[in-house]
């Protein structure tokens, strides 16, 4: 179950926050980010269900798992290309497809699926910023630093301090 959600996350976030930093009135806002997070997931899930009651094509179910696992996998992110190749379709099919099964496209869930990792690094490890840009297939840290901060709204450094 891979929800990516901005919104939701950015509440799950604040609210582990405020469970590993309690404050006095920490109990009123963390009741108020869960209420959030149920209203976005209603939501969610209501536009699923509409995308799939009105689905007319897409990946095969077996083939959409394979190829976001080829998205997840640490390392050097996987091309559009490659991802059609798995597939045995063309590129341009294969976007299609992609995009009507997931209703997002495959260039955007490679790129969640690198900010994603990012976070995970950011928080998990003491990795400098360099080794992570790296890792995740930026061409140096000026390029990852400035696609972090497009997608979270915080450079690597100043994210990694408000998890810590």
């Amino acid at each position: 179950f891979d929800i990516r959600v901005p919104a939701m996350e950015e509440a799950l976030l604040r609210l582990a926050g405020e469970v590993n930093r309690p404050v006095p009135d920490s109990p009123a806002l963390a009741s108020a980010l869960v209420a959030t997070v149920l209203i976005d997931l209603a939501r969610y899930l209501a536009a699923a269900q509409e995308h799939g009651e009105r689905r007319r094509g897409g990946l095969p179910p077996r083939l959409l798992r394979h190829v976001l696992t080829l998205i997840d996998r640490p390392g050097h992110p996987p091309s559009i290309a490659e991802l059609a190749g798995a597939c045995e379709l063309s590129r341009f099919h294969f976007m299609r497809c992609f995009k009507e099964s997931t209703g997002m496209s495959a260039g955007a869930a490679i790129a969640d699926a690198r900010m994603a990792r990012a976070k995970a690094l950011l928080t998990a490890d003491t990795l400098p910023l360099t080794a992570i840009a790296r890792e995740l297939g930026y061409a140096g840290l000026p390029a990852f630093s400035a696609a972090f901060r497009k997608a979270t709204g915080h450079s690597p450094g100043a994210y990694r301090a408000l998890m810590r």
